[in-house]
């Protein structure tokens, strides 16, 4: 069963492509879309969402490309170390309505099947500024490594102090640390006790 962290804060924050020119015009409608043009938009994004561009997709625009660069960096280190895949995608608000923001989320996570096959073992950080929500989603061998408590507690912790104050990278950068600390202490405990 995978589990799944949801964190909305009454305080926080007031390809996916293969191409740059897809991923430029995805960040292109970043204004809203009229009424009668968002419902069929987020109908083909759901039924053919882009596949992920590296470990970092930024459709908000909310990371400078060094910010990016900075987290995929240490994102592929776990990887390379630990072989634990973690993704974090920005979702503006013309790709999914709030009420289904999570639901949205999950459905990321199974499109781009995030985590070794055979170890089940990724992370999906999915962030939108423009509704003040953030999800983190864990896979199975995941969530044998780290609790529901202590995922929730990371968010409050690290991510959710710097998005309030509209400070993305910093708080992503704090939480993916946080997450990578603790993931290593526990597969490192782990090896060491075998």
């Amino acid at each position: 069963m995978r589990i799944f962290f949801t964190y909305l804060s009454l305080l926080f924050f007031s390809s996916l492509t293969t191409t740059a020119q897809t991923r430029a015009s995805f960040r292109h409608i970043l204004t809203p879309l009229p009424a009668y043009e968002l419902e069929s938009y987020r109908q083909g994004l759901w039924d053919a969402f882009p596949l992920p561009d590296g470990s970092i997709n930024d459709f908000e625009g909310i990371f400078s490309n060094d910010e990016e660069h900075k987290l995929d960096s240490i994102i592929t280190s776990l990887e390379r170390i630990k072989e634990v895949e973690i993704y974090i995608v920005t979702i503006d608000t013309n790709m999914v309505s709030k009420d289904k923001f999570n639901e949205f989320a999950i459905h990321l996570l199974d499109v781009w099947q995030v985590g070794k096959k055979v170890k089940n073992n990724g992370i999906l950080i999915c962030i939108s500024a423009g509704y003040k929500q953030m999800r983190i989603s864990n896979n199975f061998g995941i969530e044998r490594i780290l609790s529901d408590d202590e995922t929730k507690e990371i968010i409050d912790k690290n991510f959710i102090p710097s998005y309030q104050r509209r400070r993305y990278y910093k708080g992503t950068y704090n939480g993916l640390r946080a997450l990578i600390n603790k993931i290593y202490a526990r597969l490192y405990m782990n090896v060491v006790k075998n």
